[in-house]
């Protein structure tokens, strides 16, 4: 095939998920995972179903529980030795997935890695609305942003700034919208196994989630 990517031995592939959906992991995704000497994935979010692609004797690692260093390390080692490894991560990487500081070490290393794209849940998200998020003489513009909670978010994104835009906002990691926005009507999408969509009010759909 034209364009295919040779898996290089010794080198780390970050590679998206996706939304959930088994079918939407890429056709290169899904061709390194059935190539991967060892898969290091994030358990509590990519659907299992996609580490059926992995080859029988490769090595399979969660990452659920497990903190960046020791993440690092097992993807250093593991490359270090020789092997093709993959990292794979939900969604797509270059969103909320602690890239960098994942590939700083590896980088220090002298080891290289490479970013395999995911389709991302807010595109997914879409699809499953069956809406489009940039409309003519509304908007053309679409924010990705997530509310404030352990990470702490800049003064000039705090969502009431970014809200002032009045353009499409995505909110990640977020379910838990503020006390003052309870009133506010939207919608949310539960990813991973299957699609789940609510529509109503914050302040009911925080109960009905079991949030706290």
């Amino acid at each position: 095939m034209k364009g295919k990517t040779v898996m290089t031995p010794g080198k780390i592939y970050i590679v998206g998920a996706g939304p959930g959906d088994p079918e939407l992991l890429t056709v290169k995704g899904m061709r390194l995972l059935q190539e991967a000497d060892l898969i290091l994935y994030a358990g509590s979010l990519v659907n299992p179903v996609v580490l059926h692609f992995a080859r029988p004797d490769a090595v399979l690692y969660d990452s659920a529980g497990m903190v960046l260093e020791e993440i690092v390390r097992i993807l250093i080692e593991a490359a270090q030795s020789g092997k093709k490894v993959v990292r794979l991560a939900s969604g797509d990487p270059s969103l909320f997935g602690a890239m960098g500081e994942m590939t700083e070490p590896v980088l220090k290393a002298g080891l290289e890695f490479e970013v395999v794209p995911g389709v991302s849940s807010f595109l997914a998200g879409a699809a499953s609305l069956k809406r489009e998020l940039t409309v003519p003489e509304v908007t053309q513009t679409v924010i990705l942003t997530r509310c404030e909670g352990r990470t702490p978010m800049p003064d000039l994104e705090k969502l009431t700034e970014l809200a002032r835009h009045r353009s499409t906002m995505v909110i990640f990691l977020s379910a838990i919208s503020p006390a003052r926005s309870r009133k506010s009507s939207c919608r949310f999408i539960r990813p991973r196994r299957r699609w789940r969509l609510s529509t109503g009010r914050v302040g009911r759909m925080r109960r009905s989630s079991g949030a706290a």
